[in-house]
């Protein structure tokens, strides 16, 4: 299912985008050939949902009555970002079905999760976490993926794909939707020039991540100073 975790993003510009995302949405961004190529547009594009929400939360927050009603699924590169498949329509105190979840963090800091650094002025992601690949992910190719599996082509078409195999290990060449199959196939992808550090889930995993963080010209406020405190005691518990 996935969860909370941190997510920073700087732009080639040097304009940092401080967050609290669903791990979920994570290898659909960064396997694309929008990522790979710092495609302004597409970036802007993944942050949008993290600014609506963090909008409603500053506006919504103290409000006592249920304005809003419960949105339907909201996919990006065939991801669940929002919503439910089911119902929808329920009153609610946000606009955005997620907004207290994502929307009260603007933070440099690892979450619940963890926490993950997209640089795209100096193309490294640093990380700290164990839930999303990076350089390799599955996909799905049922029929309500076909965005995500157009990316996945992409990728094929500009010899990004170094291997792909599907459930059965069988080498393919092309990602192909089966509604009926419903396949999954096992993707690694060339994400250069991107360099990837991983750095451990412990405290001193964290404590070398902070390290390389402020190394990279990343400053840290005293709110979230006290964040990385309290990740880090939680790691030795």
């Amino acid at each position: 299912m996935g969860g909370s975790i941190g997510v920073t993003i700087r732009e080639k510009d040097g304009k940092e985008h401080r967050m609290c995302r669903w791990t979920n949405t994570l290898p659909g961004f960064i396997h694309n050939m929008g990522f790979i190529n710092k495609d302004k547009k597409y970036i802007e594009e993944y942050l949008k949902l993290w600014y609506d929400m963090r909008k409603d939360w500053l506006e919504n927050k103290d409000n006592k009555d249920l304005r809003y009603k419960s949105e339907p699924l909201i996919l990006v590169n065939g991801l669940m970002v929002g919503g439910s498949k089911i119902g929808g329509g329920e009153p609610q105190k946000f606009k955005y079905n997620m907004t207290e979840v994502y929307g009260p963090y603007p933070y440099l800091a690892p979450m619940d999760y963890g926490l993950m650094i997209i640089d795209f002025q100096n193309s490294t992601i640093l990380h700290s976490q164990g839930y999303c690949g990076i350089g390799k992910f599955i996909v799905s190719a049922s029929s309500h993926d076909k965005e995500q599996v157009d990316a996945v082509n992409e990728l094929y078409k500009a010899k990004r794909v170094i291997s792909a195999t599907d459930l059965d290990n069988k080498k393919v060449d092309r990602v192909k939707l089966d509604p009926k199959k419903g396949y999954f196939y096992d993707i690694r992808v060339d994400l250069s020039p991107f360099t990837i550090k991983r750095f451990n889930e412990s405290k001193e995993g964290i404590m070398d991540l902070k390290k390389e963080i402020i190394k990279s010209g990343f400053k840290l406020t005293k709110e979230e100073e006290k964040m990385w405190e309290e990740y880090t005691k939680e790691c030795e518990e």
